[in-house]
């Protein structure tokens, strides 16, 4: 594991003599620099803190949510607890099940499968995997997947877990003698590690893309960041393909950028958005774009009156507050018994578990 770090790190400080700072400062860790959370290990043993992170305590709320589970949900779940236990406790010592983030990764997979323009043989760029969950579901229900992770712990952490999950299939910092071919196309079923300074390089669009996922990120991308990913697979991937992958987000993540903002400038370069909750769906279409950017300003001038201005405030200020994890509304309980059989496929291996990161918010608060 050591290896893998240094391997990451060596490339990454090559890399950083070639870009120009612009580059640098739009792939930064920009919202977790803010906030101080860790986004760097020098050593391996720290991984386990990236295994189960960034939807702790959400389990019963992602219950809400998925209301009752297939079977299909279940086997997929099942794969993944398991294969997070035996990671955790063989590694590190620490048995985990993963169930907090496996929940959520359920819910956006539901999300992207109502995407009916979705082919078959699915490639998806993902932006910020996170712990990396929702890449293997894909992965395993046969999309090609990629990745691009700016964050060198989360990085590291997902390399080694896409290798223990699927290690004839994913290409990732875990291999020695790794060497991203940007003009090779991955495979489907498979999982490839894209280094975060080969994806803002600006080189050439080489690979057509249907979807782009980016789930709770999008407002924590910086500025520079966001604009590079609107136009490289708007206008730029428009023009080589004839085509731009749809985008999907499970909500924009927390408001480092307001909302309001992100979809103004959605609109600005071409893309159109649309809210089915908790999802986003955002589209390639400057005419579309163009009327929706209207039909937004003219709402605001109607909503211009004191006492309008007031009523959006507190809409928008619930808004928000309901899609993120603490301040998520209440959703009625559900006594599915597929929930309960999915209940049991982390209970069974770590009964009444409650993760370092969710005991610390609960003393927290």
């Amino acid at each position: 594991m050591f290896d893998s770090i240094l391997t990451y790190d060596k490339l990454e400080r090559e890399a950083l003599k070639t870009l120009p700072n612009r580059a640098l400062q739009a792939f930064g860790c920009f919202a977790f620099n803010q906030f101080g959370y860790p986004s760097r290990v020098s050593d391996a043993s720290e991984l386990w803190r990236f295994i189960d992170v960034m939807h702790e305590g959400n389990f019963e709320h992602h219950l809400k949510v998925l209301r009752r589970v297939s079977e299909e949900e279940l086997e997929l779940a099942s794969w993944l607890a398991k294969g997070t236990f035996e990671y955790s406790t063989r590694i590190f010592g620490r048995p985990l099940t993963g169930r907090h983030c496996i929940t959520a990764a359920l819910i956006q997979l539901r999300g992207m499968r109502r995407i009916e323009a979705l082919p078959k043989t699915t490639r998806v760029l993902e932006l910020g995997p996170g712990s990396g969950f929702l890449s293997l579901l894909m992965a395993k229900v046969g999309y090609a997947v990629d990745t691009v992770e700016v964050s060198q712990a989360f990085a590291l952490h997902q390399a080694h877990f896409f290798k223990h999950f699927l290690p004839e299939s994913s290409m990732s910092f875990a291999d020695s003698q790794y060497e991203f071919d940007p003009s090779v196309a991955s495979e489907l079923g498979c999982i490839r590690q894209i280094p975060w300074w080969s994806y803002g390089d600006n080189g050439p669009i080489t690979q057509n893309y249907d979807l782009l996922t980016a789930n709770h990120a999008l407002a924590e991308f910086h500025p520079d960041g966001l604009l590079y990913m609107m136009k490289r697979f708007g206008a730029m991937h428009f023009a080589r393909w004839g085509r731009s992958p749809i985008i999907f987000a499970d909500t924009f993540g927390y408001a480092v950028t307001p909302y309001q903002t992100i979809e103004a400038r959605l609109n600005k370069y071409g893309w159109v958005f649309d809210r089915h909750a908790p999802f986003y769906f955002i589209q390639y279409d400057p005419s579309r774009a163009l009327q929706q950017a209207i039909d937004t300003e003219q709402k605001t001038r109607y909503e211009g009156t004191v006492r309008r201005k007031v009523k959006r405030w507190l809409y928008l200020t619930l808004y928000e507050r309901a899609n993120t994890s603490r301040g998520a509304k209440k959703l009625p309980d559900v006594n599915d018994a597929s929930l309960e059989q999915l209940r049991e496929v982390f209970d069974a291996l770590v009964p009444e578990e409650r993760t370092p990161d969710e005991m610390y918010i609960e003393t927290r608060n």
